[in-house]
């Protein structure tokens, strides 16, 4: 009974996840995509177990012992935290009920933060309009080298996302590198609601742009897409579009390619799961921009439209192709588990290596130039140029 309370965190945990399987529970976050039946549980190790049985003895001894304070919640907290990173898998984590609760907000597109987008070199690549970023006066190609008093240099692109957003009415410090020059800024977060699609025009061209795949952007696509029906053709931006939702890739995949296999996933049984697109394209040519910071569900779009033949100009895409399994545990914490690794319909491995544009095309930041409400750089000049090739 002592080892149930000592580590009835893991205990309930596991048993949560033998339910969710049973009852066949489908879970759709942050990428992932859960189907019944693909996930098989097996009994703990006896290696585990013995390890359990290490750690009983151990806590036993601390309780007794110990000179200090004993925070068993923290410990207990801290082995399945422990647990996850072990795994050595940067994709795979253990969230507190905080972090959970930013991990569920992040499929909304609503969340308390301060307005940048950033790219994987932690370069400042837009400010949204009025938020606490653009009216501090951050500007493009400005680089975040510290937040909160941390130097976030070299640090993985997601997890300096997370410790810009927080709470809202919360303040922020950040150490912002423009040039030579180093300045340090105070921000407070608000509610930031971004919208994943945005479109416009060049003259007669379409232009939408997809910064990541929450719950109504295959929706936001197609109103898009329809507004721009009068146009002769389109470029699809999916620049800095660090994934999302698979199932919204998918719908997007599907409105623009003829029926066929989009994507298709494989676990850890080998059991393939494929994502398939319906009859019926859109009748308008189309280029697609890529570049390092196109990632995970993008790649599946951008990927899958360039195995049917579609211009993808840019840069080498970021090279994530595995999926994530988010699931919640009682306590309210969470976790997110590396399940599938998913490949393009020629069997053509993405994870570590990302998608190779059918022409690269380097960015050039000195080419920036605003263009009424939209912003026009070499990248989108020469898809232009290759739109009007195809016309």
């Amino acid at each position: 009974m002592k080892f149930f309370y000592k580590y009835r965190s893991l205990i309930l945990s596991l048993t949560f996840i033998f339910l969710t399987n049973l009852l066949s529970i489908y879970f759709i976050v942050s990428g992932v995509i859960l189907i019944p039946g693909t996930v098989v549980l097996e009994n703990p190790s006896p290696q585990f177990l013995v390890g359990l049985r290490k750690l009983n003895s151990l806590n036993r001894f601390i309780n007794s012992a110990y000179v200090g304070e004993v925070d068993n919640t923290k410990l207990s907290e801290e082995l399945v935290d422990t647990m996850f990173d072990k795994l050595g898998d940067k994709y795979s984590d253990y969230f507190t009920s905080e972090e959970y609760k930013e991990v569920r907000e992040e499929t909304t597109g609503r969340f308390g933060g301060i307005g940048i987008v950033i790219d994987t070199d932690l370069t400042i690549q837009d400010t949204m309009e009025n938020s606490p970023a653009s009216r501090a006066g951050i500007q493009q190609g400005d680089v975040l080298i510290g937040v909160d008093g941390t130097d976030v240099s070299g640090m993985n692109l997601e997890d300096v996302v997370k410790m810009t957003r927080g709470e809202i009415g919360t303040p922020l410090n950040l150490k912002i590198r423009r040039g030579e020059e180093e300045l340090d800024l105070t921000l407070v977060r608000e509610l930031i609601t971004s919208p994943s699609v945005t479109s416009g025009r060049f003259g007669n061209t379409g232009y939408i742009a997809i910064e990541s795949f929450d719950s109504s952007t295959a929706e936001d696509f197609k109103k898009a897409l329809a507004d721009l029906s009068d146009t002769d053709g389109f470029i699809l931006d999916l620049r800095n579009n660090g994934g999302g939702l698979v199932d919204e890739a998918v719908k997007v995949a599907d409105a623009l390619m003829d029926e066929g296999l989009i994507v298709y996933a494989e676990n850890k049984a080998g059991n393939r799961h494929e994502y398939t697109s319906a009859e019926g394209k859109t009748d308008k040519p189309f280029v697609v921009l890529i570049n390092g910071a196109t990632a995970s569900a993008s790649e599946i779009l951008a990927g899958a439209l360039l195995k049917q033949g579609v211009p993808v100009l840019g840069e080498q895409s970021f090279g994530k192709g595995v999926m994530q399994l988010v699931l919640p545990v009682l306590d309210g914490t969470g976790f997110k588990l590396t399940y599938q690794e998913y490949f393009l319909s020629d069997g053509q491995k993405v994870n570590g290596l990302g998608i190779t544009p059918s022409e690269t095309v380097p960015y050039d930041p000195t080419s920036v130039i605003e263009e009424g409400e939209l912003v026009r750089d070499n990248q989108i000049n020469r898809a232009l140029e290759v739109l009007t090739m195809l016309k």
